[in-house]
């Protein structure tokens, strides 16, 4: 088995962003941890 790559994700409330992680998270082989800012958009988009 392979090592997970850690990857940090910023801005993953932002199109973009949004879609990154959608695509990493397909994926087993990634430890994904994710920074934003706290606003109201990103709450949305993250609550559990």
């Amino acid at each position: 088995m392979r090592e997970e790559v850690k990857v940090l994700l910023t801005g993953a409330s932002g199109t973009v962003g949004k879609e990154v992680l959608n695509q990493l998270c397909e994926s087993d082989q990634f430890d994904i941890t994710v920074f934003d800012v706290k606003t109201n958009h990103a709450k949305k988009n993250f609550e559990p």
